[in-house]
């Protein structure tokens, strides 16, 4: 029935879960809890993540587009569509979402003149239409 929904529409999801990540300016590794939201329109081929981020002590919301690969049995991959970072590094990343289960996985890496960093997400996601 889910997957039918997606199939049929452009849908949105709030997940829920973890992220563990090396950030740019470190060697430390960190854990997060992580919230965001998802929206997949079948039309365009297309998910965007929305993501909310404190930096600095101000939040901003995160805009991440990704184009989907590849979708068969209530199984999509997509990939990241901007390749060069913020600070004009190399840039990649990419989802994971099992339409039947609702788990939805993302790794992404960025080597900029910050340095290297990695996020792996992994998170269940539930329809808000």
């Amino acid at each position: 029935m889910f997957s039918e929904k997606v199939n049929a529409q452009t849908i949105k999801l709030t997940c829920s879960g973890k992220s563990h990540f090396k950030p740019q300016e470190s060697e430390n590794w960190g854990n997060r809890n992580r919230n965001f939201e998802l929206e997949i329109n079948q039309t365009t081929r297309t998910i965007t993540k929305l993501q909310k981020f404190l930096y600095e002590g101000k939040n901003y919301d995160l805009y991440f587009d990704y184009s989907i690969k590849y979708q068969k049995d209530n199984q999509i991959v997509a990939i990241l569509d901007r390749v060069i970072s913020i600070n004009d590094g190399p840039q990649t990343g990419a989802l994971t979402l099992d339409l039947n289960s609702r788990k939805f996985s993302e790794v992404s890496t960025i080597n900029d003149n910050r340095g290297i960093s990695f996020t792996n997400y992994y998170a269940t996601c539930d329809i808000t239409y």
